[in-house]
């Protein structure tokens, strides 16, 4: 499928702050707060929809209001990016109300992370469209005291400019301390960083291909539909999330259970190279565990396997447009975006 590119974002355009999935805005609204002030100070607007801040069952309105707004978004002209507040569970509930027509033929930014994964894969399947995976509003843009420059900088490579993002430089530091948004402790001060000791490679090797990927549990539900892609010779790039209690993280059961499907569905075979996400709150036992079940699939299938990237649940992270030409290199110790989202 020909990629289509949507226009970059330039300063003075607006961002839609959408909510396709959970209905944490309306819980914590201070963070989409902290979001919309972070955005005017980069030189954006900022517009919400009805359902960015509503609240039905766990998810923030209805499936049918909540693909509204998506649509409405896509549709109005004056809005050059879409940015979803925060992932959740039930981005799945939309894709029968989406006309994916109607968004090939009015392209733009889509940024998001999470469960938005299942949105990135049904978009970049039905139409082709560059989207990005990267921050959300309340996670990276509302983060106290202002959003992590390492964030900042690979989001404004990505949708900034039609350059290739290129190499991608391993973050210095990192994060996954939990604050409780409840009590507003993510207000008292900023989250406490530690040293990143940068990629750490399970299998050596060099691959290049379109890269695509997202959040493991929320990619396998799209195995199976229509919205499952194929994964010819791409670098897969996967993550994994919190568990239901915010503060810990993915069972790692699950996790190896997931790249087991991934394994039986015939992934494995397809793709020329895997680029894997630093967990987010796994203990040192629970990482080993994750690298030798990660190892065994790329020694198994022949491909090179990249361990710690800033993808995903942990901070700062890059931005990824979904689809368009990457490579790894043991080697060198590169993973580079060799192809620009935007045009």
């Amino acid at each position: 499928m020909k990629l289509i590119k949507p226009a970059k974002l330039e300063k003075g355009d607006t961002v839609a702050i959408i909510s396709p999935s959970s209905n944490l805005a309306s819980l914590f609204p201070h963070r989409v707060d902290n979001a919309v002030i972070a955005l005017n100070k980069l030189g954006y607007k900022t517009r919400e929809f009805p359902t960015t801040r509503a609240s039905e069952g766990q998810s923030a309105g209805t499936a049918k209001d909540r693909a509204k707004d998506l649509m409405q978004a896509f549709d109005d002209p004056s809005i050059k990016m879409i940015l979803c507040s925060i992932g959740g569970l039930t981005s799945n509930q939309l894709l029968r109300y989406i006309d994916f027509g109607k968004i090939r033929d009015s392209p733009k930014i889509f940024c998001g992370y999470s469960d938005i994964s299942v949105l990135h894969y049904a978009i970049f399947t039905k139409t082709g469209l560059v989207t990005f995976y990267g921050p959300s509003a309340m996670n990276q843009f509302g983060e106290h005291p202002r959003p992590l420059n390492y964030t900042v900088d690979y989001f404004m490579k990505a949708v900034g400019t039609s350059d290739p993002i290129g190499k991608i430089d391993p973050s210095k530091e990192w994060t996954d301390e939990f604050m409780d948004w409840s009590t507003k402790a993510d207000k008292k001060r900023a989250r406490k960083m530690q040293h990143n000791p940068g990629y750490e490679w399970l299998c050596e090797g060099k691959a290049e291909g379109p890269i695509i990927g997202g959040c493991l549990p929320s990619i396998l539900h799209m195995k199976g539909t229509e919205y499952w892609p194929r994964y010819d010779n791409s670098i897969l790039f996967l993550e994994l999330p919190e568990s239901q209690v915010p503060s810990k993280g993915f069972p790692i059961s699950y996790a190896e259970s997931h790249l087991t499907d991934l394994e039986v569905s015939g992934v494995f075979e397809e793709i020329s190279g895997l680029v894997f996400g630093r967990p987010f709150a796994y203990s040192k036992a629970d990482t080993i565990r994750l690298k030798e079940y990660l190892r065994h699939y790329g020694k198994e299938h022949s491909f090179p396997v990249l361990f710690g990237a800033d993808i995903g649940h942990t901070d700062p992270m890059i931005t990824i447009p979904i689809g368009v030409k990457s490579s790894v290199n043991s080697k060198t110790n590169e993973f580079s975006i060799d192809e620009g989202g935007i045009k």
